[in-house]
């Protein structure tokens, strides 16, 4: 839904997602914002996501605040090639 919301014809988006940020045998909202969003950043998406509220499926229902800006006329998300690594690792966080 995200990159699809980069053509959009509003000239930004904002979301509030609720639901489960944490469901057996899913990824949860961590890759999007520490993964996706950088590839996706790469590409010349603008894209933000907050996790507001974690939330463990099904009891307690959690929060994802999303801003999505979208490309101006006639631009289109640039290919990427991700053959290499960019750098060595600068660091590393767990989130528990």
């Amino acid at each position: 839904m995200i990159p699809m919301l980069t053509f959009q014809q509003a000239r930004e988006c904002h979301l509030k997602i609720l639901g489960g940020t944490f469901v057996g045998m899913a990824p949860t909202a961590f890759p999007v914002k520490y993964v996706l969003l950088p590839v996706l950043a790469q590409m010349g998406a603008h894209v933000e996501v907050d996790v507001v509220k974690g939330g463990y499926f099904p009891d307690v229902v959690g929060r994802l605040d999303a801003r999505i800006k979208s490309l101006g006329p006639g631009e289109t998300l640039s290919p990427i090639k991700l053959l290499e690594r960019s750098g060595d690792l600068q660091s590393v966080e767990l989130h528990v």
